[in-house]
């Protein structure tokens, strides 16, 4: 099967990382992408809601139409963990996950999605993801793949491939005080979950990911313009990322959607003015 790459789909490319052949790029209709992308199922109850989250799903699914499948469904994924929807992961597992997105995809992405909401806010997420794949028939055994060795080294080795030579060794050159955050960020949140071994994803799914899960999170607004910078570093196009966003506007809502939508054109400005 052709392959592609999820946000974004470019040639050239500033993390690391990591040539792969294309993944299956065919766009879905309408109806078939609002099966993952819309949130009306889980408001059984209410039908005048239902009809609305389902008309927005669809008109939202239309302006997304850049988006391939699987670029679709890691929106959604980074929409439901980072609003915290335990409801979704359990519900509509067997619509999220197919050819073009694996199970063990969805649980390493909320492995990484641990590093920015913290285990107090994921654990409900992963226990909702075992019943969902219970309840969607999906074998799938956890299966560990973590870095050995010095992880503190190879994650701030990613670091600075992914955002710049500021990163070497930055515990060195910070505040005393805060210096350990940083470290603990190069070993854990880099050498734990990023340096993860997942074949099937790419860094510039992973770091396209993080801008999407803190634009769902809505709590972190200077992370989220980083990680906006960091996925235009990568490769990953403007178009791309709004395109992920409309996606997500059913979850997530429209405060947080323009919120990101600023944090995006921020980044671009920034990206511009440095050149």
């Amino acid at each position: 099967m052709q392959r592609r790459n999820v946000i974004p789909a470019l040639a050239a490319t500033a993390g690391p990382a990591i040539a792969r052949e294309d993944r299956a790029s065919a766009t879905p209709r309408a109806e078939e992408a609002s099966a993952f992308g819309d949130p009306s199922a889980l408001f059984p109850e209410n039908a005048a809601l239902r009809r609305i989250l389902s008309r927005l799903a669809k008109a939202a699914a239309g302006k997304a139409a850049a988006l391939s499948s699987r670029e679709r469904k890691i929106a959604v994924l980074a929409a439901w963990a980072g609003t915290g929807c335990a409801e979704a992961l359990e519900e509509k597992m067997g619509d999220l996950v197919g050819e073009d997105f694996k199970a063990e995809e969805v649980r390493e992405l909320l492995y990484q999605s641990t590093a920015y909401l913290g285990a107090g806010r994921t654990a409900r997420l992963f226990a909702a993801m075992s019943r969902g794949f219970q309840n969607a028939g999906i074998a799938c055994p956890d299966e560990t793949k973590a870095l050995e060795g010095d992880r503190r080294t190879e994650g701030n080795r990613l670091q600075v491939e992914g955002y710049g030579p500021r990163l070497e060794r930055i515990w060195e050159r910070v505040d005393p005080a805060l210096a350990p955050v940083y470290e603990l960020l190069a070993e854990n949140c880099f050498g734990d979950y990023y340096a993860r071994k997942c074949p099937d994803l790419t860094w510039q799914e992973r770091e396209g990911y993080t801008f999407l899960l803190l634009a769902a999170f809505a709590m972190a607004p200077a992370q989220a313009r980083s990680h906006a910078a960091g996925s235009l570093r990568c490769g990953i196009l403007r178009e791309k990322l709004l395109a992920s966003l409309w996606v997500m506007v059913p979850w997530i809502g429209y405060p947080s959607t323009l919120n990101a939508m600023a944090a995006i054109d921020e980044a671009v400005k920034a990206a511009r003015a440095a050149k």
